[in-house]
């Protein structure tokens, strides 16, 4: 049995948030760098660079977790009758011993 179009399409949608940030994080770093190397290590503007690419990290992090979550969840629903998959389910999750 092959994978479907919808199939594949959260498969790459799982891997794709991850791949974006990891970019966005490099483009950033390289910025970071060639400003530090002209300007100095020690000024604000590398400082504010810094600060950027650590809120990057952080937020760019916990949003490609959810996204791939939501993917890796949607894909399961599509594999399996017993892991129906929707927004309500996905909020309202039991936690197994509970």
């Amino acid at each position: 049995m092959s994978a479907t179009t919808y199939q594949r399409t959260l498969s790459t949608l799982g891997e794709l948030p991850w791949m974006l940030m990891v970019v966005g994080a490099l483009i950033l770093l390289s910025m970071l760098l060639r400003a530090a190397g002209r300007e100095g290590v020690y000024t604000g503007n590398t400082a504010t660079r810094m600060h950027r690419l650590g809120w990057w990290l952080i937020a760019g992090s916990i949003t490609a977790e959810i996204a791939q979550a939501n993917a890796q969840a949607a894909l399961l629903a599509t594999l399996t009758r017993e892991a129906p998959y929707s927004v309500s389910s996905w909020f309202g999750q039991r936690w197994p011993g509970r």
